[in-house]
């Protein structure tokens, strides 16, 4: 798998499961709600360090309290002694996904078939949802810790541990049988004020019709 899949497979799975916090037994909140919130903090900026065979930087910029959301990384990625970089940003718009290669100028578009499972008109309602999906998936809650005087939900999923804050993720760890990655928040700016231009295409872009063309 290319370096652009295997980050774009790993990218989906986050956005889809990684928003959960400490589980709840409150059946009575799961009631109408309009789909309104999928973090408990209305905007942010997070920067990460990003360790492993791909080593950098990850930009997170989130606003409307989840529902949009980027991710801009720029990485060197080293196999076998050669190295090479890369500038990737993912769009997360409401219930779509697009995946960009700033060097080729192409994207990919997908949509997530469980973001209705992510967002309710509360964060609270929000919250208990996303922790079923999140065990649906076959997460396991061990428990918290602080990340930057923040206290965390610790979830993990198979080799991936995530540490959750308000259903934002502040760490990953990731282990292989030949590899190990890990993403770690540096910087936390939260409410802050953020560039509507970061949630669209940037011009230019080409959205390829799949996975395998040029």
């Amino acid at each position: 798998m290319s370096l652009f899949l295997r980050i774009l497979s790993f990218i989906l799975f986050i956005f889809v499961i990684s928003s959960c916090s400490s589980p709840q037994d409150t059946d009575s909140k799961l009631n109408n709600s309009n789909k309104q919130k999928r973090y408990g903090i209305k905007s942010g900026i997070l920067v990460f360090e990003l360790k492993g065979q791909d080593e950098g930087t990850r930009t997170v910029y989130f606003d409307q309290w989840g529902l949009l959301e980027t991710w801009d990384d720029e990485i060197i990625h080293t196999v076998m002694g050669m190295s090479e970089k890369h500038h990737h940003r993912t769009i997360h718009i409401h219930d779509f996904v697009y995946a960009v290669d700033l060097i080729t100028n192409t994207a990919q578009q997908f949509e997530i078939d469980d973001f209705d499972k992510q967002i309710a008109k509360t964060w609270e309602v929000a919250k208990i949802k996303q922790e079923r999906l999140y065990m649906e998936q076959g997460g396991i809650f061990i428990g918290n810790e602080k990340v930057h005087s923040y206290t965390c939900a610790i979830w993990k999923f198979d080799n991936k541990t995530f540490w959750i804050w308000n259903g934002i993720t502040f760490q990953i760890k990731e282990e292989t049988n030949t590899d190990s990655y890990a993403n770690v928040v540096k910087k936390i700016n939260l409410n802050a004020t953020i560039d509507p231009a970061l949630f669209t295409l940037p011009q230019g872009i080409i959205i390829l019709d799949d996975l395998n063309s040029p």
